[in-house]
């Protein structure tokens, strides 16, 4: 993994954490994205403030269920997606059905190989 690395955070949140600590340690690109104007408009806010418009692409997702959809461009690829706020979630519920609470807690491989 390296800078041919793309990911997508989910629910980015106002402080767009989870895009800024990987682009600032592994220099991949992020997508991050979150229904909330507010969380945006402050998430745009600090990826210009630390220079990293050119790694994170701040999205609106304008509808909730459509994490991807309404999110990714027509062909654009990501090689994982986060979702700490559904990881969280699932973990306070005792996870997924037939695994284990930490592969419940886990990143969402997106992309197929090949």
């Amino acid at each position: 993994m390296g800078p041919a690395v793309t990911g997508m955070d989910i629910g980015t949140g106002a402080s767009c954490i989870y895009p800024t600590i990987a682009t600032s340690i592994y220099g991949w690109r992020m997508i991050a994205s979150d229904i909330h104007h507010s969380s945006i408009a402050s998430a745009r806010d600090i990826v210009r403030a630390n220079g990293q418009e050119n790694l994170i692409d701040v999205r609106h997702q304008v509808i909730s269920k459509n994490s991807f959809d309404d999110v990714l461009c027509t062909r654009e690829r990501i090689d994982f997606a986060l979702c700490p706020v559904q990881s969280a979630l699932l973990f306070q519920q005792g996870g997924v059905p037939g695994r284990e609470r930490s592969e419940a807690a886990g990143v969402v491989k997106v992309k197929e190989e090949g």
